[in-house]
């Protein structure tokens, strides 16, 4: 296993990565409550996502859609695909230089 860090091809902003999921569950702990005019006010923690698919990949600054050959990528397998396709492009460009 290897890290990777997402930089964007778009706006080449990096580590911000975003996941969009669709019919999924979200479960959040909600630790504090307030009512303030009517109105509750909830501190949440940290979600728990069950269910649902991956609809894609997308830059968290410009909303670049992360794809392969002007296919989507939509889950984890395609994803680890895509950086290695851009790993494979960088060193052609460094050979090329």
């Amino acid at each position: 296993m290897r890290n990777v860090t997402f930089t964007c091809p778009e706006c080449a902003k990096y580590n911000q990565l975003k996941e969009i999921m669709v019919n999924a569950i979200c479960i959040s702990d909600i630790f504090d409550i307030s009512i303030r005019d009517g109105v509750a006010g909830c501190s949440f923690g940290e979600p728990s996502i069950d269910d649902g698919t991956v609809d894609h990949y997308e830059c968290g600054y410009c909303g670049y859609t992360l794809k392969i050959e002007s296919v989507v990528v939509n889950n984890p397998e395609k994803l680890a695909l895509w950086f290695e396709e851009i790993r494979k492009k960088g060193k052609k460009e460094e050979e090329t230089a």
